[in-house]
């Protein structure tokens, strides 16, 4: 059972490009490096990417660096970047299924720690984040974009994982999403608020900005109270990124 709410980290971390005005004495390579260093997020990012899938780092900074050559905004490379890593998840998301536990409930952990923070910034843009995602000019702190990047980082470790050490498991059963429906209830969610969860559309829609909130608050800290099989079983489905 799947919903239509995109619970990932937001992916506008993959475009470093946003004002850079480098030196015009260093190639356009060693801009991008600039840039990406002196954002920890981004670092810390890319050089997973480099390390768990060096074709897709290589394709990723290709796309920046072609950016950097055409458009000084950097416009142009955050769509290009936004587009890649929407695709490079989509591709990956059978890998994420098949991750090991260990590293299903890492993402689980720094979900919940993505959400709560995100939660501090804002009702309006905690519900935003639960329904759609964040937008491209919605401003963070610095706190909350680390673990924004922290989230993604455990994705991208988990898609790995679950490509070099696939684990075969059993689907979620009746018995597992009947589990979470109550755990959702016990962490704050109302029945008639786990039902339009289940079901989406115009009920999911219909929520209040603070239902929504409530709602994305829930799903991870709802996932974390059940036992760990069953957890296990759901969070390959819940925390697919999104793609």
């Amino acid at each position: 059972m799947r919903t239509g709410l995109r619970l990932a980290a937001a992916l506008a971390l993959a475009a470093p490009l946003a004002g850079c005005d480098g030196s015009v004495f260093m190639s356009p390579e060693e801009r991008l490096d600039e840039e990406i260093a002196a954002d920890p997020a981004l670092a810390q990012l890319y050089s997973t990417l480099e390390e768990e899938f060096p074709e897709d780092y290589s394709a990723l900074r290709q796309t920046l660096l072609d950016s950097l050559e055409t458009d000084r905004s950097g416009q142009s490379g955050y769509y290009g970047a936004q587009s890649f890593m929407l695709q490079f998840m989509s591709r990956n998301l059978h890998h994420f299924a098949a991750s090991p536990q260990e590293h299903l409930f890492e993402v689980r952990e720094h979900s919940i720690r993505a959400m709560e923070m995100v939660a501090s910034e804002g009702q309006g843009m905690c519900a935003r984040y639960t329904m759609s995602g964040l937008a491209h000019d919605d401003v963070l702190s610095s706190r909350t974009e680390m673990q924004l990047s922290r989230l993604t980082v455990a994705q991208v470790r988990a898609m790995a994982a679950g490509r070099d050490h696939p684990v075969k498991r059993g689907e979620a059963t009746e018995a597992d999403w009947d589990a979470y429906a109550r755990k959702l209830q016990e962490n704050g969610m109302t029945a008639e608020e786990v039902d339009a969860f289940f079901y989406g559309g115009a009920g999911l829609l219909g929520l209040s900005e603070a239902a929504q909130c409530r709602l994305g608050r829930a799903i991870y800290n709802a996932l974390a109270d059940l036992p760990d099989d069953v957890s296990e079983r759901l969070s390959a489905v819940i925390l697919l990124p999104a793609a």
